[in-house]
């Protein structure tokens, strides 16, 4: 058994490197994951409705960070971009905590009332542009164009 052990032991060394290098690979990865910064909406989805005659509608939405972040952007897209615009207001701040922080969304008909009716989707996007990454989670938002 032993002569064995002698024979296999190089091949034996750099399977257990192997194995110590991936452990400590899968560990920091796991702990950089835990630690990444996350934010909360309040509402999600949030909903805006209005009359297809006025043009547009409004709605404000609030959202917190986990841990803190700094120097945050949101990133606002339409599902149709040809037909309905949406905007937040503010569409950045200086930093991101535990306090909540309010923003108004606000979608615009870029077409005449008969062919804005319908339903729209967006999404918002938190970005911290100075790490280029996005911040989970995306806020939904339902657009809903009613004729009257």
């Amino acid at each position: 058994m032993l002569r064995l052990v002698g024979r296999f032991l190089p091949q034996i060394l750099v399977g257990l490197t192997i194995t110590g290098i991936m452990l400590v690979a899968y560990a920091s990865a796991g702990f950089a994951y835990a630690t990444s910064p996350k934010a909360t909406w309040v509402s999600a989805p949030l909903n805006i409705t209005f009359p297809a005659n006025t043009g547009s509608g409004s709605a404000p939405g609030s959202f917190t960070c986990s841990p803190s972040i700094s120097d945050i952007t949101l990133r606002v897209i339409v599902s149709n971009p040809l037909r309905m615009s949406l905007t937040a207001t503010p569409s950045s701040f200086s930093f991101c905590g535990s306090a909540s922080l309010a923003v108004r969304f606000t979608a615009h008909c870029l077409v005449s009332a008969t062919l804005c009716k319908g339903t729209y989707q967006g999404l918002v996007q938190i970005r911290e542009p100075g790490s280029y990454r996005d911040i989970p989670a995306n806020e939904k938002i339902v657009i809903t164009v009613t004729v009257t």
